[in-house]
């Protein structure tokens, strides 16, 4: 399985945080010290092969925290010089990769590495994350949902009765078949001049021909960070919780006390 993260934004609106690195290396509170390199560390240990990762603006400091990570399993770059477009450009500079079972994540999220071995764990064979306390504001990419299956994805929700709707966390995985659809759409997108796109456009086709469930981790610690205001909740209020997530994963079990296989 590949692991791609999508890393190429100019991060517009954190700007002048972002004058000298990629929105996705600003620092955190947190193991990690950020997005980026807490998202290549979970998907090594969700027991990705490969990791490829789609830079372009400053792409140098993606390069130099790579090389301080000493990553365990191979990590590629592919550049995106049309990192100024929409991210459905990365999709497609990507489109080699999409010849396998693939996991795709956002740089700029900040939520548990387990999430990330909860995706690649669970038994279907494409999905995304999805948190259904949210609104759809416009802002939002929302996740629609009937019987159990994502039929639809976008920032506006059509008024149509939905069984579910949420947020997409940006973190999402797809079987081979899947994949190479997807690498189809998103390259018809930027042929056909619509590369100011997001890339989550190119999963509509998709959706129609495959079946893409949706987990939920709704109440999870998560933020996408977009803002400065999203850069101070993630390091005021989601890193905290983050970290005590990560601290009672490894706390050891009261004395006597017995884990479920035990029982």
């Amino acid at each position: 399985m590949t692991g791609i993260i999508l890393a190429a934004g100019i991060g517009r609106r954190m700007w002048p945080l972002t004058a000298d690195r990629p929105k996705s290396l600003l620092p955190l509170p947190i193991d990690g010290g950020c997005t980026f390199v807490r998202m290549v560390h979970a998907l090594e240990r969700a027991s990705i092969d490969r990791i490829v990762c789609v830079v372009g603006y400053l792409r140098g400091e993606i390069r130099l925290a790579l090389d301080a990570l000493d990553a365990r399993v191979p990590v590629e770059l592919v550049v995106n010089e049309d990192y100024r477009l929409g991210s459905v450009c990365s999709l497609h500079k990507a489109s080699k990769y999409l010849d396998d079972d693939v996991v795709i994540a956002d740089a700029d999220v900040l939520l548990p590495g387990s999430l990330v071995r909860r995706l690649t764990q669970d038994t279907s064979p494409n999905a995304f994350l999805m948190d259904s306390s949210a609104v759809a504001s416009g802002e939002e990419m929302m996740l629609m949902v009937r019987r159990g299956r994502v039929l639809n994805i976008g920032r506006e929700v059509p008024p149509e009765r939905w069984d579910l709707l949420g947020e997409s966390l940006g973190l999402l995985k797809l079987e081979r078949r899947a994949a190479r659809a997807l690498c189809a759409s998103a390259n018809d997108i930027v042929s056909g001049g619509s590369a100011l796109g997001d890339y989550e456009l190119a999963f509509r086709p998709v959706l129609s021909r495959f079946e893409v469930s949706a987990i939920s981790v709704t109440g999870e610690p998560w933020i996408e960070i977009d803002t400065p205001f999203d850069l101070m909740m993630a390091g005021k209020s989601v890193a905290p919780r983050i970290v005590e997530h990560e601290r009672s994963q490894r706390r050891p079990l009261p004395s006597g006390a017995r884990s479920m296989k035990e029982r």
